[in-house]
């Protein structure tokens, strides 16, 4: 076929009409199955989340149970061994993820001061205890020391725990609710239903502590780390604390010092945030001191959730042995 043969052909069978184009078409996707290309699969599903992080655990869960996986992420992005993160410091990669946030959710008195030092979008931090700073426990006097590969640390002006308090607790959740709300009033309804939910389980601790504390009222206890201030004043428990860690074995000098502070605050009881090591318990078992497990679990979690570890926290108290 020459060159004007072929140009002939075509003319004559190509269709002018943009209707009978159309038919066409139409009568060709009739036959093999035309339509919309499938949805390129995302890379990352992820990546249309809101994500929220948080500086401990407490908030973590709490965020969690307030908003919806389909539409927000809640994370607290520290190592899994880290046990107390209002001394622990982000290493640069994860100050990023922070700084790239959508929201920020903070826990209020002077809880994880390496914030001031951070370059963090300030329209994106919420405080979740502003509201409640009138009850903040501020401390006499604000102690240093070193403990394991952490190096030197201080414990701040404010006792930061604030989630001990448990009605305090319940408070913050409602404080979470309002900043989600505030920012994505889309999911309002769902969030303050939300919070119906978890105001219920963090108040039933409070309740659950109360009959502990009537049982505990008078009692002398000890703890290992100031880290229950917020227990020890809304349930008024009798509580003294020294500076020790589980996996150290104190110098004898330490030893020394809790001789002399049984001697003025007779107690058999002392308060661990994790299980201490044999030498530990075995040294305290001499002098009748009793090891309970009370884990404030700041951290994250193992194999329970936040709610969970409370509770198994509250029977801890339940089995003490007051004598």
């Amino acid at each position: 076929m020459t060159s004007s043969d072929h140009t002939m052909f075509h003319n004559r069978y190509s269709i002018k009409c943009p209707a009978l184009q159309w038919f066409a078409i139409g009568s060709l996707c009739l036959l093999i199955g035309c339509g919309e290309p499938p949805p390129q699969a995302r890379q990352n599903p992820e990546e249309d989340l809101m994500d929220i992080l948080t500086v401990n655990e407490p908030l973590r869960y709490m965020g969690s149970r307030l908003t919806d996986s389909s539409w927000a992420k809640v994370t607290f992005p520290a190592p899994p061994e880290t046990v107390d993160p209002s001394t622990w410091t982000p290493d640069g990669p994860t100050i990023q993820r922070y700084q790239k946030a959508d929201m920020i959710l903070l826990n209020g008195a002077r809880y994880a001061q390496w914030i001031d030092q951070a370059a963090l979008p300030i329209t994106r931090l919420f405080n979740t205890t502003e509201a409640y700073k009138e009850r903040w426990i501020q401390r006499s006097s604000v102690t240093t020391h070193q403990h394991g590969p952490e190096g030197e640390h201080d414990h701040g002006i404010y006792a930061p725990m604030t989630w001990l308090d448990f009605q305090l607790a319940a408070d913050q959740a409602t404080s979470i609710a309002k900043i989600l709300s505030d920012r994505w009033p889309d999911h309002a309804a769902k969030i303050q239903a939300q919070l119906v939910s978890l105001r219920a389980d963090l108040l039933q601790l409070h309740h659950s502590m109360l009959p502990i504390a009537t049982k505990l009222d008078g009692v002398p206890l000890l703890a290992s780390h100031p880290v229950y201030e917020y227990l020890a004043k809304a349930y008024r428990l009798d509580l003294r604390a020294m500076h020790w860690e589980p996996e150290e074995l104190p110098p004898p000098d330490q030893w020394e010092a809790l001789d002399a502070l049984l001697k003025q605050h007779p107690s058999h009881v002392m308060l661990w945030e994790d299980t201490p090591i044999q030498s530990i318990t075995q040294q305290l078992e001499e002098r009748k001191v009793q090891v309970v497990v009370f884990r404030p679990q700041g951290g994250p979690t193992q194999h329970k959730d936040f709610l969970e570890v409370m509770q198994d926290n509250l029977k801890s108290l339940e089995d003490i042995q007051a004598r």
